[in-house]
């Protein structure tokens, strides 16, 4: 679909999580729950050696000397523990192993996908919280993306997203950061355009749409959403969803907020969504024009960029040429061809 559009159009990929001390149970937790004597010794062996494993998965070259050591597949094989500290440990442990490209292959060939998206189903929060952060980072080649989907992954998030989304100011911080995280892991997935429909079809870009005006409790899941929808957006039928749900008028109200991250998200979506003459004129209904005019001066070079394109696809069409103009659009151009501007 992308292709046959004119504009400009690319993928966007949210900053990925990591596992770490404070956010996985710590080897100090751990120990807590051998001193009640719930846990076999070699329970909490497993407990400490994945905590260790995972905070040595920080470093690139360890991430590579686990997956020579065969570790990979002992830490899939613990994902069927019995107990939440080892899984919890474990899947803290693939959150950052998962970064390494070599080791999201293997982990592929190695079954761990549906197994990792099964644990969504868990009764433990947490546990759940944790999942959706192996995926993002997963859900980095196309191979995984589409692994996840036929693993019955996706339509899993937007089930988890539709049970956290709904608690508005009661958020708590866990239940706030499953819902940014979940966008995250859905705007990795959405690359791929199997996904572009079953997202769709899956009742996801309302509920994503829904989550652009979430700024007051959930700031960060506003920026997340507009990460979600720059890659839904790479579909011409999600284009449509998107703009009869009122998400163009929702990403120009994020492009004019004080906050650098949602205006940088926002231009991102806004860039893929401006190729369609419809979409366009409905964002120059929203005065998304002069917006994206005016982050042409911004000082953020990814904003820069991001709106410049997104002009590019508005300037594709006649009508808008000579408005690009009277907003000093011309001017703001040539200012960009100087040495040094903007600087990030």
């Amino acid at each position: 679909d992308a292709a046959s559009e004119a504009g400009t159009q690319r993928p966007g990929v949210p900053g990925l999580p990591t596992g770490g001390l404070a956010q996985m149970s710590s080897l100090k937790h751990s120990a807590r729950a051998r001193g009640t004597g719930t846990l076999s010794a070699r329970e909490s062996l497993k407990q400490t050696a994945a905590n260790v494993l995972m905070q040595l998965a920080v470093d690139d070259e360890n991430k590579q000397a686990v997956r020579e050591a065969g570790g990979l597949k002992k830490l899939v094989s613990l994902l069927s523990s019995p107990d939440v500290e080892v899984q919890l440990n474990v899947l803290g442990a693939l959150t950052n192993l998962a970064l390494d490209h070599e080791n999201k292959a293997e982990l592929r060939e190695l079954q761990a996908i549906p197994r990792i998206v099964d644990l969504l189903d868990s009764e433990d929060e947490l546990v759940r919280e944790k999942v959706v952060e192996v995926i993002w980072n997963l859900a980095g080649n196309d191979e995984n993306r589409s692994a996840v989907l036929y693993a019955g992954g996706v339509q899993k998030l937007l089930d988890l997203l539709q049970v956290y989304s709904g608690r508005g100011a009661e958020q708590t911080e866990r239940s706030a950061n499953i819902v940014a995280c979940t966008l995250g892991a859905l705007a990795n997935l959405a690359i791929h355009p199997e996904n572009h429909s079953a997202v769709r079809e899956g009742g996801g870009i309302r509920r994503v749409v829904d989550l652009l005006g979430t700024t007051e409790h959930l700031p960060r899941v506003a920026e997340r959403a507009a990460n979600c929808l720059e890659n839904l957006a790479l579909d011409r039928e999600n284009r449509e969803a998107i703009r009869q749900l009122g998400g163009s008028a929702a990403l120009v109200r994020l492009l004019v907020s004080d906050k650098e991250d949602w205006t940088r998200a926002a231009a991102g979506a806004l860039k893929n969504l401006s190729v369609d003459e419809e979409s366009k004129a409905d964002i120059a209904r929203q005065d998304g024009v002069r917006a994206l005019v005016d982050m042409l001066n911004h000082t953020d070079m990814v904003i820069v960029s991001k709106s410049a394109e997104c002009v590019g696809n508005f300037a594709s069409e006649g009508p808008y040429r000579p408005s690009i103009r009277e907003l000093n659009g011309i001017q703001a151009l040539l200012t960009l061809l100087e040495p040094g501007a903007p600087d990030e």
